[in-house]
């Protein structure tokens, strides 16, 4: 069980990195939990105090990355789009997460309802 303080801190760094995108959280969680057991992740990534779990000295979410392997299996599930689609959607992920349908039918010059 983690600490109260740390889960509570953790919640929001995890909110915060995926966006609100349960997909994307699920895919946080478990990069997380692959690199706290690798050779590459500081001794005791995670410590048990006496409060309970916290990231032990050193451990840092930044070190964290997406696996490769996750990585290249949503690209090519991308690719498999129709490309009207993908053209709209990598439009759309370069703008941000949050954007106008106007905004993207612009930059891809085609009518907003096409």
């Amino acid at each position: 069980c983690f600490s109260q303080s740390f889960a509570k801190n953790y919640a929001r760094t995890l909110q915060r990195e995926a966006g609100g995108n349960p997909f994307w959280l699920r895919l946080i969680l478990s990069s997380v939990l692959s690199y706290a057991v690798s050779p590459d992740a500081p001794p005791a990534f995670f410590e048990r105090t006496k409060d309970g779990w916290q990231l032990g000295v050193g451990a840092s979410l930044k070190a964290v990355t997406m696996p490769q392997q996750i990585i290249g299996g949503l690209q090519a599930e991308l690719q498999e789009l129709p490309s009207s689609l993908y053209d709209l959607l990598q439009c759309a992920a370069h703008i941000g997460i949050e954007f106008n349908a106007s905004v993207v039918a612009e930059a891809l010059s085609k009518p907003l309802l096409d």
